[in-house]
């Protein structure tokens, strides 16, 4: 497949990243002590836990978005990044677009974001944690004020392949419908 890049090892823990679901589903996580991986084929960064990190905020509105009649919990975790493939480094964006050509080539029609990333870690080299800033792509959000180069809508996510890179977690919202 494509050239050999390693997946580096991050030396770094993010001690506030933020998961939100339904009031009962988080109950249930923080009373089973574990989460588990969501495996939808549209999910952003391939199959995994998400977290916003460093925005109770973001996966707030995630959350009343997702299941607008239903009550939210937000869940701050610490995540240990571990072996990340940190999509904001150039090296890993430019892995995955050489994956995605040699995918299409190969006849493999459905080459999306999330295909790409399960194909890698399945088939090439496994990691623990998935990072990328997600822009929204929508007319609706631009930049927060004319000449700004800051945009209204954007939010970095972590997606958690390993779940022992979860190193601890709590119940930090509880919100009636």
């Amino acid at each position: 497949m494509a050239s050999q890049i390693r997946i580096a090892y991050i030396a770094k823990v993010v001690p506030d990243a933020y998961h939100g679901t339904r009031l009962d589903k988080a109950k249930a996580i923080i009373k089973q002590g574990k989460f588990t991986p969501s495996t939808d084929k549209t999910n952003y960064l391939g199959d995994g836990v998400y977290f916003y990190e460093g925005s109770r905020w973001h996966a707030e509105q995630w959350c009343k978005r997702k299941y607008p009649r239903s009550p939210l919990g937000i869940i701050r975790a610490v995540i240990n990044l571990g072996k990340c493939l940190d999509l904001n480094n150039y090296e890993y964006r430019r892995l995955l677009k050489k994956v995605a050509r040699q995918l299409r080539l190969k006849g493999y029609k459905e080459v999306t974001d999330a295909f790409v990333i399960n194909f890698y870690a399945t088939n090439i080299e496994e990691f623990d944690t998935v990072r990328a800033v997600y822009v929204s792509m929508s007319n609706k959000y631009g930049a927060i004020f004319p000449g700004s180069k800051f945009l209204e809508f954007q939010q970095l996510i972590i997606c958690v392949r390993n779940l022992q890179s979860i190193l601890s977690f709590e119940l930090v919202l509880q919100k009636r419908g």
